[in-house]
């Protein structure tokens, strides 16, 4: 029986997107996978029993089910804490009003550019900025929680200030805006070499960004673990000597693939189980507690070993790694005077 109680999950309803984004980690959609409504009721049920508090719904797209707005009615009628992962061209002002009504924490819309010409460029879709950019007026308007999620690539790593400005500006009531890496798997890890940005490129953004921050009072968060190297580097290397596990990540947490399989994480390619054999059964296994070893090119790793690795690019059993984070490692460590060799 798991030592934890289970608190949180993720949950993937379906696989399928109105968009075809450079960097999703899902690969290849040809093949749309999905939840039925049957089966998420189920879960929603079962994992209300379990004492879990918050779902995470996700996807794909999780808008592009035929039955969102039902799931979504089913979590919030058991008492569940709802976070949405959107690309937020589905969100109009009738959708922004329906989730204005829900126990929501936060909907959290990609905005991976500034203009179109950089944003739906990334996302493969015309006129997807204009649409995300309404969807963040429709729920601001509605006073829906918000969060911003940016994911660093060679085509934005130049103007991410400019991104930051015009959230102040225009937006300044999220939450916050989060910065996220690249990490190599799904449509990233094959076409790495044209969506990864030069780490040199990476520092000189973060700086930027962090003079930006300390210039003037931004009316919102900016997280980003290359950020917080860049800005805070110690504080990084403090927190990443005291994960307690590879990956740092959270115990009571479940993440419910949209084929049916439960996971402890998204990233990682073993499964405890499909929903089938029962969400209580599979959480009571043990398997859930099982620790994943840390990667042996990571225990021989110098920045590993340093602390600056860990926090930035995920020390995970599921990630493998790749050069372009070797070298922005390198980068932090000379710029600490840290002894690297």
């Amino acid at each position: 029986m798991s030592n934890h109680g289970l608190r949180d999950v993720g949950l993937e309803i379906t696989t399928g997107c109105n968009l075809r984004c450079a960097h999703c980690w899902q690969g290849d959609k040809h093949c749309t996978q999905m939840l039925s409504l049957c089966e998420i009721k189920t879960a929603i049920g079962k994992l209300s029993e379990m004492g879990a508090t918050t779902v995470r719904i996700t996807g794909g797209e999780p808008m592009t089910h035929p039955d969102f707005w039902e799931i979504m009615k089913e979590a919030s009628q058991k008492g569940f804490s709802i976070v949405l992962r959107t690309n937020g061209t589905k969100i109009d002002e009738t959708a922004a009003k329906r989730m204005s009504d829900l126990p929501i924490l936060f909907v959290e819309v990609s905005i991976d550019g500034h203009v179109p010409e950089i944003h739906d460029l990334f996302r493969h879709g015309r006129g997807s900025l204009q649409k995300s950019f309404s969807a963040l007026r429709f729920l601001l308007e509605q006073k829906v929680p918000l969060r911003i999620k940016t994911a660093i690539n060679k085509n934005n790593v130049g103007s991410l200030l400019d991104i930051g400005q015009l959230l102040a500006e225009k937006y300044s009531g999220i939450d916050m805006w989060s910065l996220v890496d690249l990490v190599p798997v799904g449509y990233t890890e094959q076409q790495i070499r044209d969506l990864m940005p030069d780490p040199h490129s990476v520092v000189a953004s973060m700086q930027l960004l962090d003079d930006w921050i300390n210039s003037r009072k931004v009316p919102f968060r900016v997280v980003g673990s290359a950020l917080q190297l860049i800005a805070d580097p110690q504080e990084a290397i403090r927190q990443n000597r005291e994960l307690k596990s590879p990956c740092g990540y959270r115990n009571g947490y479940l993440y419910i693939c949209a084929d049916g399989s439960v996971k402890t994480c998204a990233w990682l390619g073993c499964t405890l189980g499909n929903v089938s054999a029962g969400l209580e059964n599979l959480w009571n296994s043990g398997l859930a507690e099982q620790e994943h070893a840390t990667p042996a090119e990571c225990l021989e790793c110098r920045y590993f070993r340093l602390g600056i690795c860990g926090y930035l690019y995920y020390v995970c059993p599921g990630i493998r790694c790749f050069q372009e984070g070797k070298e922005f490692l390198r980068l932090v460590a000379e710029s600490l005077k840290i002894d690297s060799g």
